[in-house]
């Protein structure tokens, strides 16, 4: 089978891996450049995520028409295109040519990977006027638990790595922040929970990136008091740095708790993450995350609900004290297994390419 990974290599762990394990047995090709210059002859011609095409930014005009009247059509004509659904739209850059993008995309579509049901149910309710809806097929493959990143230091060793002190309880979060709320969120319901010891982990902290503008002084007096008292609290290890593979499991076999400090996303790699690492996650109810966070008993919150979340984080201290997090690893290795979601995906594409 000759398949076309739409997407550009190293820019995700998820999109590495899959592309390393279906390449085994299957001549994969893992470029944006085939694409465009409509180069190769393939089975499957899979995207991940639509505003990749544009290398992540707002597509132009030009473009978008150049993607709609010229390449998926030739594509439509030689391949079946197929789509993971990782987000439903660009992170906080939902502006009508990127719902434009997505809609299209999925016009062009035979099928349509989901990572859950809520996933599943709500492309349901949101494209079923497109003209292809009655035809597409679509199916269910969960996000498969991490297998690249190195895990070979313990707790103790990891800590004495970074400089932290053994006696402290560590909350980590490993991503980026999307706004100030979701920055806020995090920092007043750390600041509030009563947890003896704690110390708060952020590896790309959204104020070092973001300062007011000097004029609006309120606002800037109020960051440069925040920036000031993160940089001398021993309560913090705020970072603004991006972390190799190879170096994240120091943050995250320090921890002793991963949260997810999100209003509204439909997937989130943390999860894996932290069921790879036998670690706990708090994260919000919403999107996919929802299934697998009750499958678990990992604690959910209300997102927008501080008190909800200090609630969630005061939860989840109380169950890192149990075997929780060798359950999430035994959780996703039945169900979140590499090897069973490259079987799903052949499958899939098997199915599309043998359609009349």
């Amino acid at each position: 089978m000759k398949i076309l990974f739409v997407a550009k290599p190293q820019e995700s762990i998820y999109t590495d891996e899959l592309a390393e394990y279906l390449s085994v047995n299957n001549d994969l090709t893992y470029s944006l450049d085939n694409f465009w210059e409509r180069k190769g002859n393939f089975d499957i011609i899979h995207f991940h995520w639509p505003e990749i095409l544009t290398k992540w930014r707002v597509p132009t005009e030009y473009e978008y028409l150049f993607i709609k009247d010229v390449l998926l059509p030739y594509w439509k004509k030689k391949s079946k295109i197929v789509i993971t659904r990782h987000n439903m739209f660009p992170h906080y850059r939902k502006n009508q040519i990127f719902i434009k993008l997505y809609e299209l995309l999925f016009s062009f579509a035979d099928g349509v990977i989901h990572m859950g049901e809520y996933c599943y149910n709500d492309f349901s309710k949101r494209y079923f006027n497109l003209k292809n809806y009655k035809y597409l097929k679509r199916t269910i493959i969960p996000h498969h638990v991490f297998v690249s990143y190195p895990n070979n230091i313990s707790k103790t060793d990891s800590r004495k790595k970074l400089g932290l002190k053994q006696k402290k309880y560590i909350i980590l979060f490993a991503g980026n922040f999307r706004d100030k709320e979701e920055a806020d969120l995090l920092y007043n319901a750390f600041n509030k929970v009563k947890i003896k010891n704690k110390l708060l982990i952020c590896l790309r902290w959204w104020d070092f990136n973001n300062e007011p503008p000097k004029k609006e002084i309120k606002r800037w007096l109020k960051w440069r008091f925040r920036t000031l008292k993160i940089k001398i609290s021993s309560k913090y290890y705020f970072k603004n740095i991006f972390v190799k593979n190879n170096e994240l499991q120091f943050y995250v076999n320090s921890a002793d708790l991963l949260v997810i400090p999100r209003k509204s996303l439909l997937n989130s790699a943390i999860i894996p993450l932290a069921f790879a690492f036998k670690k706990l996650v708090v994260a919000p109810e919403t999107g996919n995350l929802t299934e697998v966070m009750k499958a678990t008993n990992n604690p959910i919150f209300k997102p927008d609900n501080i008190d909800s979340f200090i609630f969630a984080i005061k939860k989840g201290e109380k169950l890192s004290k149990t075997n929780l997090g060798k359950k999430n690893f035994s959780y996703a290795q039945k169900y979140m297994n590499i090897n069973y979601a490259i079987k799903k995906h052949l499958e899939f594409y098997n199915v599309l390419i043998n359609e009349k």
